[in-house]
């Protein structure tokens, strides 16, 4: 199998489909980050490899989307491992990254 597999297969699922309509199009966004490296063979994914496309995505995304996309790989993940299509959550591991210092809070009560 394939990394562009594993997003194809969450996507089926159940508790993907019971998400509010905001979280599904936030994952189909932070999937199509992932688009270019789709082809990746799931043998080759570690936690290493997860953190550097997670590093990338902070530089050319954002924080706030890299972390968007870490959470949900490790959903991804989280799914694929019981259906033995990966061995671990190669995303569980990986350390978000931190709000900017001086980066005000989203106006919200």
């Amino acid at each position: 199998g394939t990394l562009g597999a594993l997003p194809a297969f969450y996507f089926r699922q159940e508790h993907y489909l019971n998400l509010s309509r905001r979280t599904q199009a936030d994952y189909r966004k932070v999937a199509n980050f992932l688009a270019p490296i789709a082809d990746t063979p799931l043998h080759l994914i570690d936690t290493p490899l997860i953190a550097g496309i997670h590093d990338k995505a902070a530089k050319k995304i954002g924080w706030r989307q890299a972390n968007m996309l870490r959470t949900f790989l490790s959903e991804v993940f989280r799914f694929a491992v019981p259906a033995g299509l990966i061995d671990a959550n190669y995303a569980e591991a990986v350390i978000p990254k931190p709000r900017p210092k001086g980066r005000p809070r989203a106006n919200r009560p």
